[in-house]
């Protein structure tokens, strides 16, 4: 239990810590600061991680000092109280370096927190964010070195919230006649052929190496394997993928992007069916099933969008194009699976929670395009998977639920599968933003072609899935897919 209050604490301090430089006034940034610091205070106590508390105390005194240095006895004393604390900060780290094996890279934290607390003296807002920035190369080397490659993503998102403020504040206004002039020429670049096919297919590669990658990191990540770490794993990177999501459209759009309170209830319902539902039977099933037929068969996820929409919520018609459509995609479903059903395969069950996991994004995809009228999509987006990934951390956690990421290839692994979701969404969405949908989704048919090439590629698994069976889904889905997008564009 003190573990899963602690993970709650540092996922709010960080919260704080990332919002502090968002805000526009020095006294908010400050303030967002204090409060960050003593939530990681209450959260390395709880942890036994003293060394952590005395630094983030040294550091929260001298953010409360620098906030009230408007005061006469402080302002007339500025210069001795900021000494007075530094000095604190690093005796306070070479406390901690004597006692923890004296390794060099141990003296990189004093330096971070140093930076990071003397911005805060600073008047100027532009420059206490340009200050801070100086900070987390020290933080994050340290953390690389450590071993500690979750701290090194905390520091990432870190560097990525500063610029983004930065960007937002700090930077020189543009005429409004030359940004009129750069957003065609953008638009005008998104919109050739060739641009769209590169792009388009880039994301169903990304798309596509998801099983492979999450295959590979039940084996680096998931020492004891089992349903609760299955969940944490998920979680941990649904929360990452929801943090560079909001982080990447907040840079694009030079705003800090928050979604409307009043639509919180249906960010939840996304989040529950998207991320939640959704993955819990992905990532479950996928332990079971081969990665080559769980890519295959969450390729099935267009035709249950296409059926829900249709018969279910009516937002489209069912013509006898998108039935027949359909009728060939779970042919190809029902091809792969034929050894599994004749021989009662123990890959079945695996098989039957990949198809699930499809139901359950056809639901979300119909809920996302009824909810994106009252709330911007990408804010959906990001803020589901942030809210559907802690959930599934604290779930995966009170159930006993463990992973380690303390080698290299896990980290690079659970990042990979992070940014995967967050670039690859965000280069989609310029797509879709400049030309028609049909254009850009008719791509999609490359997904569980990418995913089974790679599979086979990067898993060593065996199947009992024959090649001739394999090739007739691939072709049976893909043709599925390409027929439900293509729409032949009228002569004009």
């Amino acid at each position: 239990m003190e573990k899963i209050i602690a993970f709650i604490l540092a996922i709010i301090a960080t919260a704080f810590y990332l919002l502090c430089y968002q805000q526009k006034s020095r006294r908010k940034i400050l303030i967002f600061n204090i409060i960050s610091r003593l939530l990681y205070i209450i959260q390395y106590f709880i942890l036994g991680a003293f060394e952590g508390v005395a630094l983030e105390i040294a550091g929260a005194v001298a953010v409360v000092f620098a906030e009230r240095k408007h005061l006469p006895f402080i302002k007339k004393y500025q210069w001795f109280f900021i000494i007075g604390i530094d000095i604190a900060i690093i005796a306070s780290g070479l406390a901690v370096w004597f006692n923890t094996g004296r390794n060099w890279y141990g003296l990189l934290p004093i330096f971070g927190v140093l930076c990071h607390t003397s911005a805060m003296w600073l008047d100027d807002e532009k420059w206490i964010r340009r200050v801070s920035i100086s900070g987390n190369p020290f933080w994050f080397a340290y953390n690389f070195v450590s071993g500690a490659y979750g701290a090194c993503i905390s520091e990432v998102l870190s560097v990525i919230s500063i610029v983004t403020a930065m960007w937002r504040y700090d930077r020189k206004k543009k005429p409004e006649q030359e940004i009129k002039g750069e957003k065609k020429v953008g638009k005008k670049f998104f919109t050739k052929g060739i641009v769209v096919a590169i792009c388009a297919i880039f994301c169903c590669a990304l798309w596509g190496s998801a099983t492979p990658f999450i295959k590979t990191g039940y084996a680096l990540i998931m020492p004891h394997g089992g349903v609760p770490s299955t969940l944490l794993f998920a979680g941990v990177r649904f929360a990452l993928a929801g943090f560079l999501t909001i982080a990447i459209y907040s840079i694009a759009r030079r705003r800090f992007l928050v979604p409307k309170l009043k639509n919180m209830p249906k960010i939840l319902t996304v989040s529950a069916f998207q991320t939640v539902i959704q993955y819990i039977f992905f990532y479950v099933g996928l332990s079971i099933t081969t990665g080559v037929k769980g890519t295959v068969e969450s390729a099935s996820n267009a035709f249950f969008s296409l059926i829900i929409a249709s018969l279910i919520f009516r937002q489209e018609k069912l013509t006898a194009k998108k039935l027949f459509a359909c009728l060939i995609g779970f042919a190809g479903v029902i091809v792969i699976n034929l050894e599994g059903i004749l021989f009662s395969s123990k890959e079945l069950m695996g098989d039957v929670f990949v198809i699930l996991s499809s139901v359950a994004y056809g639901v979300s995809s119909v809920l996302m395009k009824k909810f994106s009228n009252d709330e911007d999509p990408v804010v959906i987006s990001g803020y589901q998977f942030l809210i559907g990934g802690l959930f599934m951390v604290v779930v995966g956690l009170a159930t006993g639920g463990y992973i380690s990421i303390t080698t290299l290839p896990a980290a690079g692994v659970m990042i990979y599968l992070a940014f995967l979701s967050a670039i690859a969404y965000a280069l989609w969405g310029v797509l879709l933003k400049h030309n028609p949908v049909s254009k850009v989704t008719i791509y999609t048919f490359m997904i569980p072609v990418f995913g089974v090439f790679l599979s086979k590629l990067m898993l060593t698994e065996s199947s009992n899935v024959s090649p001739i069976n394999l090739v007739i889904t691939l072709v049976l889905i893909s043709a599925g897919i390409f027929m439900l997008n293509y729409n032949k564009e009228k002569q004009g």
